[in-house]
């Protein structure tokens, strides 16, 4: 790689895009031959590339999707979040990230669930992480004690402010509907372009609406 960039340059190239691969980038980096603007499509050698003002670095990391997603839920004034995530290596470690970017911005986290990957019905799930099912507890008790059938609407955890989906496209697009069906229709969901495809499906996309993700 070293040597293709020299003779681009050396052809009279004035501007370089990539290279690609992490061990690629490494060698250019600490090659010292940088000479004209470089846009490298990874990040590597990170120390020693910020000191090479030629140099610039861009990668698809899930890292940078996280914490502008987060900015962007912090901007539009959400402090009290709650996690949904799977239960998989990838949600575990998408999970302690989100955790460790969102207290660094100041936020709360006021609970968390994982979801099995398998599945396709979150109601237990969303019941219990809503706290539904203490709402339909306090009714039923109320109602025992009043000796009558009242007219009731379980209600939703109050401490929320917006939800943070950790999914990959198949899940989000069975996690939407039912997280509006559960009661948190009117709570903001943020997420990492894991969620979407990139191609365009006007009828399952529907299933996304509402989805605020990093593209």
């Amino acid at each position: 790689v070293v040597k293709l960039y020299s003779s681009a340059v050396a052809d009279g190239a004035q501007l370089v895009i990539g290279p690609l691969q992490k061990s690629q980038v490494a060698a250019l980096v600490r090659s010292g031959t940088v000479s004209v603007p470089t846009l490298m499509l990874n990040i590597e050698a990170r120390e020693e590339a910020v000191k090479q003002p030629l140099i610039y670095q861009m990668a698809l990391r899930p890292d940078d999707e996280i914490q502008q997603v987060l900015d962007l839920a912090r901007s539009e004034g959400v402090h009290q979040a709650f996690l949904l995530y799977p239960d998989s290596d990838w949600g575990m470690e998408m999970r302690t990230k989100y955790r460790e970017y969102w207290l660094q911005r100041g936020g709360v986290l006021v609970g968390e669930s994982k979801y099995r990957q398998t599945d396709r019905d979150f109601a237990t799930l969303l019941q219990s992480s809503f706290e539904l099912n203490l709402s339909l507890a306090r009714a039923s008790k109320l109602e025992r004690e009043l000796a009558t059938k009242l007219n009731f609407s379980p209600r939703i955890r109050q401490d929320m402010e917006a939800i943070f989906l950790v999914s990959l496209e198949e899940q989000s697009r069975l996690l939407l509907p039912q997280l509006k069906f559960h009661r948190a229709e009117n709570l903001p969901v943020y997420s990492t372009s894991h969620v979407y495809s990139g191609i365009s499906n006007p009828i399952g996309d529907k299933d996304l609406d509402g989805l605020s993700l990093c593209d």
